[in-house]
């Protein structure tokens, strides 16, 4: 049987389990059916579920088991997917959207860990993963991950620098004063970005 047609009688298996509320069976088949992945067909298979646990009724509550229980893990995802080139990151990450939106608790524990990152192309997919949950129904107002995202405005990748001022921006629709605040203490300190002309339309 090609990869292909194994990848799709999986998936359509894992599909009637949920259909049938057979969570824990859905569940651990997913989990091998991940596990089973190589480098490099992991993104390929985390987006097969993805997309079709989003497709479907009860698909939302299997992805977030699959994530607080690590089987989806967040960091790993990340750092895999930075390995791509930057249009397969931007259309997978366009997949997490719907979720980072309306279950943004599941995210924001990594986001400052991952803004610290090494690898420039895992903090610039945080700070987008950051705008969507801002598009979504929280607010974010913890200083240490605003603090976080202004560091990044000095950072050595001017992509990294534009994707963080899109990112306070997004947060600063719903809280200003706090951005407006943290951002006024960190031009006092930094000359480089206070002529940062985006940043003034701030």
């Amino acid at each position: 049987m090609e990869e292909s047609e194994k990848d799709l009688v999986e998936i359509n298996s894992i599909k009637e389990f949920v259909n049938d509320s057979r969570i824990d069976d859905a569940v651990k088949l997913i989990a091998l059916y991940i596990n089973d992945s190589t480098e490099e067909n992991y993104i390929d298979r985390l987006e097969n579920i993805i997309e079709m646990l989003l497709s479907i009724h009860g698909g939302r509550i299997v992805l977030r088991f699959l994530i607080e229980n690590l089987v989806i893990d967040i960091p790993s995802l990340l750092e895999n997917l930075s390995k791509k080139d930057s249009v397969l990151r931007y259309t997978f990450l366009l997949l997490l959207k719907t979720i980072s939106e309306q279950e943004s608790d599941l995210f924001l524990p990594y986001s400052e860990d991952l803004l610290n990152s090494d690898d420039p192309n895992v903090r610039e997919a945080d700070l987008q993963l950051l705008i969507y949950m801002a598009g979504g129904d929280i607010i974010i107002e913890d200083e240490s991950l605003i603090k976080s995202i202004v560091f990044k405005l000095t950072d050595e990748k001017d992509f990294v620098v534009q994707k963080a001022i899109q990112t306070l921006k997004a947060i600063g629709e719903k809280s200003p004063s706090i951005i407006t605040k943290i951002l006024t203490d960190y031009v006092k300190e930094n000359s480089e970005i206070s002529e940062n002309e985006e940043l003034k339309k701030m």
